[in-house]
């Protein structure tokens, strides 16, 4: 049996970004139960995906591919399908998308983070929701 403080942690990449490779070389070295996640908007940020992701040693990485509408809702069921099947663990949500990222503020992403971030915790009651900084690189970050 699963110890009840030992959380579940979802990375989601809400588009491809050069924080791709920072978070997924940040993840190979955790021992924590850990999802990633890959919402693309298009087939080239698929391709984006699927280039990057590094080799067969890294987190395996869902990629999940629609229209950019439907991308929350996508997250959160992926989300939400992952919770179910491990009960009574908190989660911790990775967002890995910020304010360094290239478009960030030209596409409103802060208004899409905060979003998602509220549709998550209607979804999920015990969740943490990290935002991506560039300092993750250096010093990831804590999962309370």
């Amino acid at each position: 049996m699963a110890n009840t403080l030992d959380p579940i942690c979802v990375a989601i990449f809400p588009r491809f970004s050069e924080a791709t490779g920072v978070v997924s070389e940040m993840l190979r070295g955790w021992t924590l139960e850990v999802f990633a996640v890959a919402l693309a908007g298009s087939e080239e940020q698929a391709k984006a995906f699927r280039s990057s992701w590094p080799d067969e040693n890294a987190k395996p990485l869902l990629l999940l591919q629609g229209k950019d509408g439907e991308l929350m809702a996508t997250g959160v069921a992926a989300i939400s399908e992952i919770v179910s099947r491990r009960p009574s663990r908190p989660l911790a949500v990775f967002v890995v998308d910020g304010p360094e990222v290239s478009g960030f503020k030209e596409q409103q992403r802060a208004a899409w983070n905060r979003d998602f971030s509220r549709e998550i915790a209607a979804a999920v009651l015990d969740v943490q929701v990290f935002e991506y900084n560039t300092t993750w690189a250096t010093s990831p970050p804590r999962v309370r």
